[in-house]
């Protein structure tokens, strides 16, 4: 028994050795292997000494953007506004600047021809002028012109041509009024301003005496951009009892554009010694206790305003300061009147015979402006306008 177990101890141990001899030579040969079998954790980090890997150009690594084809154009990034609006987006993906707005034209007038106190247009503009364009600049630029008196006195425009009136003795002129002041100067004399609307009408005329100073067709001027570049505040002048009405005009005057207007109560003082356009406003039973606006009335003959207020109603008045008709119901009128010419604060009549004419005239300054335009005055009765000084 003891013989056997010895040969079985030294069978086990030559198995041993043979099967220990295998492994050691496998391991040897593959040490790559060997390491990944030993439990040590795997890495990316290349081995020292290593060329690093770049992708294809074109390509992205990483993500769905990994597996584009090489020639495929690059995504564009848009910006959330693009997204919303796509046909701003640029090329950039970035919301284009809108384009600059044209500069608007500042030098801007408006001339303006007629014949027969307004009644007939001839020509009317608004034109782009030059710094230190003359109104006489204006004219030759945009009109047919005769001149005379070293070319200051603009004797003939599109072939009518002042007339001495011979026999008839009836003078006919060319007068121009800037923003509704008749000019005090030659047409070589007065420099352009932006806005300014320059009128220039062909009349009969009775004397210097009688030149019509202001005139109400080119509202809401004189009260926007006064005379000769000059503008002063305006003021309302009106019994205290009329404050509402001149409240209203007060406001209208405002929605033109007109920025410094206020209502003050009727003093003769004011009228004197006016720092602005002035508008005057009552019945003239109230009008008439002012010595300055009554003198005004009785002088209806030279101030051209083509009104009298009279005992017996509205007087209306032809160039000449003859009588014409008068107008024994409710009347009111629109007038406007100067301190010689050339005023830069020229005064305005919104009166009426009775409440009734008043508001009625108020009312066509107001809520219909367009209907003054290109008048020298205007009478008010009912719906109907009549011009003045009646033709």
């Amino acid at each position: 028994m003891k013989k056997k177990s010895r040969w079985g101890v030294l069978l086990i141990f030559l198995l041993v050795l043979t099967a220990a001899a295998g492994c050691g030579g496998t391991a040897g040969e593959n040490p790559a292997q060997d390491t990944t079998l030993s439990g040590a954790p795997p890495t990316d980090q290349e081995p020292a000494g290593s060329v690093e890997k770049t992708a294809p150009e074109g390509t992205k690594q990483g993500g769905e953007d990994a597996a584009e084809a090489p020639d495929a154009p690059a995504k564009k990034e848009v910006s959330p506004q693009a997204k919303e609006d796509p046909v701003q987006a640029g090329e950039s993906g970035q919301k284009e600047a809108p384009a600059p707005k044209k500069e608007e034209e500042k030098n801007l007038v408006t001339l303006k021809v007629t014949r027969d106190f307004g009644v007939q247009p001839i020509f009317e503009k608004k034109i782009t002028f030059q710094k230190e364009d003359t109104i006489l600049d204006l004219l030759q630029d945009n009109l047919d012109i005769e001149t005379d008196w070293d070319g200051g006195f603009i004797k003939g425009i599109n072939g009518l041509v002042s007339d001495k009136g011979g026999l008839s003795g009836k003078r006919t002129d060319w007068f121009y009024y800037v923003n509704g002041v008749c000019a005090d100067v030659g047409a070589d004399g007065y420099r352009l301003h932006p806005g300014e609307t320059v009128w220039w009408d062909y009349h009969l005329w009775a004397s210097m005496g009688s030149a019509i100073s202001a005139v109400i067709g080119s509202y809401p001027e004189p009260f926007l951009h006064g005379y000769g570049g000059k503008a002063g505040g305006t003021t309302v002048l009106c019994a205290p009892e009329k404050e509402e009405l001149g409240e209203k005009v007060k406001k209208a005057l405002e929605a033109q554009g007109v920025k410094t207007v206020k209502v003050s109560g009727l003093e003769e003082e004011k009228i004197k010694k006016r720092t602005g356009p002035l508008v005057v406003l009552g019945e003239w039973q109230e009008l008439n206790g002012v010595k300055w606006l009554e003198d005004f009335n009785k002088a209806y003959r030279k101030t051209g305003t083509g009104v009298h207020f009279t005992d017996q109603g509205l007087e209306l008045v032809k160039y000449n300061g003859a009588a014409d008709r008068t107008l024994s119901g409710s009347g009111g009128v629109i007038v406007a009147t100067g301190s010689g010419l050339g005023d830069e604060m020229p005064l305005w009549l919104i009166g009426g015979t009775d409440e009734k004419g008043l508001e009625q005239a108020v009312n066509v300054l107001v809520e219909s402006p367009e209907k003054i335009s290109g008048l020298y005055g205007a009478a008010v009765t009912g719906d109907e306008i009549i011009r003045l000084p009646v033709q």
